[in-house]
């Protein structure tokens, strides 16, 4: 059996050599690729620009792209009676746009508020090709009057929902594929459909790019003209790098205009980066040598039963000693009666004395 495993194990391990060697010289031509990324064009940043935006260390830097399926908790769905309200409130105020059904809201509509967090599943991956979760978590939510609500989209998409304009304090953290656990990354991040009022801020950023398209005050980014505006528009997109961070904070403004359930939306993912910047060949693993199996330990020789001991003979019993005959219990003579007795004798012999006396 040990022949055949180590045969087996032999073939593997030549297997393996010959895809490490590829690896080798795949991951060698990837590096040189990551010096020199390919432009994918647009119209807002030269190859220059978007080459010193991303630094010399283009090897280990995520791509904060792509979409997932998502997962939500700490939170609870519309109902059926607040999504009706919310239609005849957005209906009253905005009686010239295609309003949404009920359905629309229950289904994918969350009562927004502090503590509500979506996980999208690995969207990316990091730059050593492990996939990467998506967390975002509201810590703060104020100003959106009656029945706020959030929305989530796989693009890593948000969307809020309010009376009234409203803002929100947010926190965004890349957990380790499958857990709760934050991982340390080098990261391009980008910010998609910032337009109409709304206003964008994050903290923490190394580097950023800005398009043409967005002012700022300040940390603070908004649209220089109040119009809608698609995600693929690079003009309002904001792009940031972080060094070694495993999560950030950031804000976001509805905006004046976002009212009466009007909808502000924007998105992390789904936006392409001006370079096409690669993520690593994946290493082979090396298989493992079969293990000698352990030799059966001798069986230990029973020992021979031991001999019983021979029963003592039964000693006979005594013959019962015959029992001595009981004593005859001494008649107890009471005084009264060895008085009378003593007087008859003596009467007796007085009348013997005088007998004699006579026959004389």
């Amino acid at each position: 059996m040990l022949n055949k495993d180590y045969a087996n194990y032999q073939q593997q391990k030549a297997d393996y050599e010959k895809k490490l060697k590829q690896y080798n010289s795949d991951y060698a031509a990837w590096e040189e690729y990551m010096q020199h990324p390919d432009y994918t064009g647009g119209i807002e940043w030269t190859k220059s620009d978007l080459q010193n935006f991303i630094g010399n260390d283009a090897v280990n830097l995520s791509v904060v792209t792509g979409s997932g399926n998502f997962k939500v908790t700490n939170g609870a769905h519309i109902t059926k009676a607040q999504a009706e309200q919310i239609i005849a409130e957005r209906a009253k105020h905005h009686s010239s746009l295609t309003g949404h059904d009920v359905n629309y809201y229950t289904s994918s509509g969350y009562q927004l508020k502090e503590g509500i967090v979506s996980i999208w599943d690995s969207p990316f991956k990091d730059a050593k090709g492990n996939a990467i979760d998506f967390k975002f978590e509201i810590t703060k939510a104020t100003g959106f009057g009656n029945i706020p609500l959030i929305q989530f989209s796989k693009g890593l998409g948000v969307t809020i929902t309010g009376e009234k304009t409203g803002n929100i304090n947010y926190k965004v953290s890349y957990l380790k594929h499958g857990t709760n656990t934050e991982v340390k990354l080098n990261t391009i991040l980008g910010f998609g459909d910032i337009d109409g009022t709304q206003k964008l801020s994050i903290a923490g950023q190394n580097a950023l790019l800005v398009g043409s398209g967005l002012k700022h005050s300040g940390s603070v980014y908004s649209s220089k003209v109040d119009k809608n505006v698609d995600p693929s528009d690079q003009s309002n997109q904001l792009w940031t790098r972080q060094d070694n961070r495993s999560s950030f904070t950031g804000n976001f403004d509805a905006g004046p205009d976002e009212n009466y359930y009007m909808g502000a939306f924007f998105q992390f993912g789904n936006i392409d980066f001006g370079l096409k910047l690669k993520t690593p060949p994946v290493k082979p693993t090396a298989p493992k040598a079969p293990t000698k199996p352990v030799e059966p330990t001798k069986p230990v020789e029973p020992k021979a039963p031991t001999k019983p001991t021979e029963p003592k003979k039964p000693v006979e019993p005594k013959a019962p000693t015959k029992p001595t005959s009981p004593t005859a219990p001494v008649k107890k003579v009471e005084k009264a009666s060895y008085t009378l007795t003593k007087l008859v004798v003596n009467e007796i012999k007085q009348f013997n004395a005088k007998f004699i006396e006579k026959t004389d």
